[in-house]
């Protein structure tokens, strides 16, 4: 549902910008002679294709831009963030989530997170879902879920073979056309 509203607020924009474009640019090619009169300078009028194509192309851009992500981290968030990156069942690349650009998904008895931020439709995540192993799973599901929902593409650096194979093996990650690529 979100993805639908976003999706139609950014076909809005695009029509509201490509309309307001085409406007000024009508407007610019009758004002260039005297008010009312049809004539067009030859520049002017050589020159109005362009910046229609041009206003036509930013509207299109606007409207398939992936959604951005609202969620702001509070104090509160970010605390519990440094208490399971510092805790028993971190590894070591915990700390790499705790970095202030990330947004984070947590499973829902809240003992593991994602640790992710968006970049041209790609959500990075990194280093997998930290926390208590049992809680792993559904971590990766709701981050999985959040990418579905806000149109990104899912993309995870620097997982550790227990994440791949919960990453494999998680329905739909086929559909998505996940798969694992290892260093070292």
């Amino acid at each position: 549902r979100r993805l639908r509203s976003v999706q139609r607020s950014r076909v809005l924009l695009a029509l509201r910008v490509a309309s307001i474009g085409l406007g000024v640019a009508l407007l610019l090619a009758l004002g260039t002679g005297r008010l009312g009169d049809q004539r067009v300078t030859h520049d002017i009028h050589q020159s109005l294709p362009m910046v229609s194509a041009i206003v036509v192309l930013v509207a299109l851009v606007i409207a398939t831009m992936p959604a951005r992500d609202t969620q702001e981290v509070g104090h509160d968030e970010r605390h519990a963030v440094d208490s399971i990156s510092h805790g028993p069942d971190a590894d070591l690349c915990a700390p790499f989530s705790r970095r202030h650009d990330k947004h984070y998904v947590w499973s829902p008895d809240g003992e593991a997170f994602v640790g992710y931020r968006t970049v041209f439709g790609v959500c990075v995540a990194g280093p997998g879902p930290v926390g208590r192993p049992a809680s792993h799973a559904p971590a990766l599901e709701a981050w999985l879920g959040r990418c579905s929902e806000m149109g990104w593409r899912p993309m995870m650096i620097g997982a550790n073979d227990h994440v791949r194979k919960l990453a494999l093996h998680y329905p739909g990650t086929t559909r998505r056309r996940m798969w694992s690529l290892h260093f070292g």
